[in-house]
């Protein structure tokens, strides 16, 4: 048997509207220091969800409240 490797999904039926799709094949790029000390700085400079509504969902301050 020959068994040869094509990059479409399978064909489908005629009738159906799921048409064979290429798959992209990703190669992976080289990866410098300075690329992943930016990428680390942002994600930490990014909120969690946690954080994010924290922010969103404050309580609300009454008048004579305030705190400092």
């Amino acid at each position: 048997e020959d068994v040869t490797i094509k990059d479409e999904v399978p064909s489908s039926p005629p009738w159906s509207r799921n048409k064979p799709r290429r798959i992209e094949r990703v190669i992976e790029a080289e990866v410098t220091d300075a690329q992943l000390r930016t990428a680390s700085d942002f994600v930490k400079a990014v909120p969690t969800r946690w954080q994010r509504r924290k922010i969103r969902h404050q309580r609300k301050v009454k008048a004579g409240d305030w705190s400092e």
